[in-house]
């Protein structure tokens, strides 16, 4: 991909957009109410964030979930600087890598992403989402957020462009479906989130025994 197109996230992480901490605000938190209403993730347990660096969940989460380890896996130095300078009352782990590369050999009770597997092409993309799979452990849950490709999205981006204020070139809103078939299996929760202008898509699975998932540790 050309690198001039892609989104500077160093940047980003030292200088995110005004409306970024409201906008989090509202995802977390629903993030955290379809997590609790699919009851599958136990209290002190391991949660693994991709592209996490800088993460506006991780405080939320951990608050409400008693995560003993929280694990951010990210390509930004900076943004991974900043997960550690929240001081979690709780292990954590800070990997830079790339979700397309050999990630770390981690079992987690939970594992998500908020704005990630979108800035992908979409054979890197289905390699994201199965990423997330690769690292929960039997029984545990993974969570997806992502840009929704609706008319309000792409309405919302034109004037944002327009304004000269997007900050993700590469950037691609999906469909649900591309996402479900990359996963292999039907999620739990799938949840549209509008209030946000810029509409996103919440979707959370369980991990499984199936063929082709992690087997038991």
């Amino acid at each position: 991909m050309d690198s001039a197109k892609q989104t500077d996230w160093t940047r980003y992480y030292r200088a995110p957009f005004v409306t970024a901490r409201l906008l989090r605000r509202i995802t977390s938190g629903r993030l955290l109410a379809a997590l609790e209403r699919a009851g599958s993730v136990p209290e002190s347990g391991f949660a693994v964030e991709l592209g996490g660096g800088g993460s506006s969940f991780a405080a939320r989460l951990v608050r409400r979930f008693r995560f003993r380890e929280y694990g951010v896996i990210d390509t930004s130095e900076e943004g991974l600087r900043r997960f550690l300078d929240l001081k979690l009352p709780c292990l954590c782990h800070a990997e830079r890598k790339s979700v397309l590369a050999d990630l770390p050999d981690w079992h987690a009770d939970l594992v998500f992403s908020a704005g990630l597997i979108e800035h992908f092409a979409p054979a890197d993309t289905a390699r994201a989402v199965r990423s997330h799979f690769d690292l929960a452990k039997p029984g545990g849950t993974v969570a997806i957020l992502f840009p929704e490709n609706t008319a309000l999205y792409r309405l919302v981006r034109r004037i944002l462009e327009w304004l000269g204020l997007w900050s993700f070139p590469d950037e691609r809103p999906l469909a649900a479906e591309e996402v479900i078939r990359a996963a292999g299996r039907e999620p739990c929760v799938s949840e549209g989130i509008r209030i946000i202008l810029l509409t996103q898509r919440l979707l959370v699975f369980r991990q499984g025994n199936e063929p082709g998932e992690r087997s038991p540790a």
